[in-house]
C-alpha cells in the first residue's frame, strides 16, 4: 500500500515536471488517475484547496457591485426575455402562487393570486383590471409556467441564450510564468496607485494648513493692537454664573418689607425697609441636555438595484445581504464571496425579513 503510494507521487511528480517543462496542461482524467494514489491526510489537503479555488470561482463576480452572480446569470437572462416579450406581445391570465410561514400556528401558508390577461396599451400591454405593467417578480412566476409547458417563447429563449454564450466563451491560455508576472504587474500597480493617493492626500493637507495659517496671519493683522498690557484672569464657569444669577432672582424675588418703627441716633422717624431673606437655597450647577432629533424613515425604500442587475448587496442591522429586486433577502459572506442561506422576504413597512419559500431559478429547476 505505502509502496503503490509512493509509486503514484513519484508519478505525479515526474507528470508535474514534464507539463512545466513543456509548457502542458494537467487534464482532469490525470489528476483523477493520481487521487487512488494518496493517503487520508494529502487527499483532505487536496479537498481543501479544491474548495478554496471553487469558492473563488463561484464568488468573484457576486463581489463586484452590481454584478449578478455567474450561477444566476441565465435565470436572469431568461426573466428579461419573459418581461421584455411580455410587454410586446402580451400574456394570458395565469396564477401567482406565494406561501410565508405563519408566526402563530408554525405552518406554511400558501396563497394564489389569479393574474388578469394583458391589454395592449400605448408604450405595451398591461394588466386589463390594474392598468399595471408586468413586474419582475411576476414575470419569474410566468417564466416558469411557460417553461414547465415548454412554451414557444421558452424554445425561442434557449436557442438564442445557447448561441449567445457559446460566442461570449472564450478561452485564453497562459503559462504559469504569464500568471505570475501578470500578478507581479498588478501588485506594483497597486502600490505605486496607493503612494500616489497618498502624496496627493499629503499635499492638499499641506495646502489647506498653509491657507489656514495665511487667513490666521491677514485675521491677526486687521485686529487693532492695545499699547496697554492686558493681565490674564479667571473667569467663573458657565455653571457658577448661571447659579448666581438665579441666586439673585429668588433672593430679589422673596424679599419681604419690614417696617422699623424707630431708630435711634438717626432723622426723625423715617420708615426703613429692611430685606430679609427667604429662600437662601440655589441649584449649585445648570445641567444641559441634548436631546438628540429622532431619525425620520424615509417614506418609500431607498434601495435600488443597478441597472441590468437582478441581485445585489444589502446591509441590514449591521448584516450583509444578497437582496434582488423583489425584496427576497438571502445571507451572503463577503469574505469568500458567496451567497449562503435563505431568509425570506423583507418587509419595509414592517422593517423586518418575514419568512417564506425561496424563489426557485433556474439551476433549481434543472435539478
Amino acid at each position: 500500500m505505502r509502496l503503490n503510494h509512493k509509486f503514484g507521487l513519484l508519478y505525479t511528480r515526474i507528470f508535474t515536471k514534464m507539463a512545466a517543462e513543456q509548457e502542458m496542461t494537467i487534464g482532469f482524467e490525470q489528476v483523477i488517475a493520481a487521487l487512488p494514489q494518496l493517503d487520508a491526510g494529502e487527499l483532505a489537503e487536496v479537498m481543501d484547496r479544491a474548495s478554496s479555488l471553487l469558492k473563488k470561482a463561484i464568488g468573484g463576480a457576486s463581489k463586484k457591485k452590481g454584478v449578478t452572480p455567474h450561477q444566476l446569470e441565465r435565470n436572469h437572462e431568461w426573466t428579461k426575455f419573459v418581461l421584455a416579450d411580455a410587454t410586446m406581445n402580451g400574456w394570458a391570465s395565469f396564477v401567482m402562487k406565494t406561501s410565508k410561514m405563519n408566526k402563530e400556528t408554525e405552518e406554511k401558508e400558501v396563497t394564489e393570486v389569479l393574474l388578469r390577461e394583458s391589454v395592449e396599451m400605448e408604450g405595451g400591454h398591461v394588466f386589463a383590471d390594474t392598468g399595471k405593467s408586468m413586474s419582475q417578480g411576476q414575470a419569474m412566476c410566468y417564466g416558469k409556467l411557460l417553461r414547465d409547458q415548454n412554451d414557444v417563447v421558452w424554445q425561442d429563449f434557449e436557442g438564442q441564450y445557447e448561441a449567445v454564450a457559446k460566442k461570449a466563451a472564450k478561452v485564453v491560455k497562459k503559462t504559469s510564468q504569464e500568471v505570475q508576472e501578470e500578478k507581479a504587474a498588478k501588485e506594483q500597480k497597486a502600490v505605486e496607485e496607493k503612494a500616489r493617493k497618498a502624496a496627493e492626500k499629503e499635499a492638499e493637507k499641506q495646502r489647506k494648513e498653509e491657507e489656514k495659517k495665511k487667513k490666521e496671519e491677514e485675521k491677526a493683522a486687521k485686529k487693532p493692537v492695545s499699547k496697554m498690557t492686558i493681565a490674564p484672569r479667571p473667569r467663573p464657569s458657565v455653571a457658577v454664573a448661571a447659579a448666581v444669577a438665579v441666586a439673585v432672582a429668588v433672593a430679589a424675588a422673596t424679599a419681604v418689607p419690614v417696617e422699623v418703627d424707630e431708630m435711634p441716633a438717626l432723622e426723625e422717624n423715617v420708615p426703613v425697609v429692611q430685606v430679609v431673606p427667604v429662600a437662601t437655597k440655589v441649584v449649585s450647577q445648570a445641567v444641559s441636555v441634548m436631546k438628540k432629533k429622532k431619525e425620520v424613515r424615509p417614506a418609500t425604500d431607498p434601495f435600488k438595484l443597478p441597472e441590468d442587475a437582478t441581485h445585489n448587496l444589502w446591509s441590514w442591522k449591521e448584516t450583509t445581504y444578497m437582496r434582488d429586486g423583489d425584496n427576497y433577502i438571502w445571507m451572503y459572506d463577503a469574505k469568500a464571496g458567496e451567497l449562503g442561506d435563505f431568509k425570506g422576504r423583507y418587509n419595509y413597512e414592517k422593517d423586518e425579513i418575514e419568512e417564506c419559500d425561496e424563489p426557485q431559478f433556474e439551476d433549481e429547476l434543472d435539478a
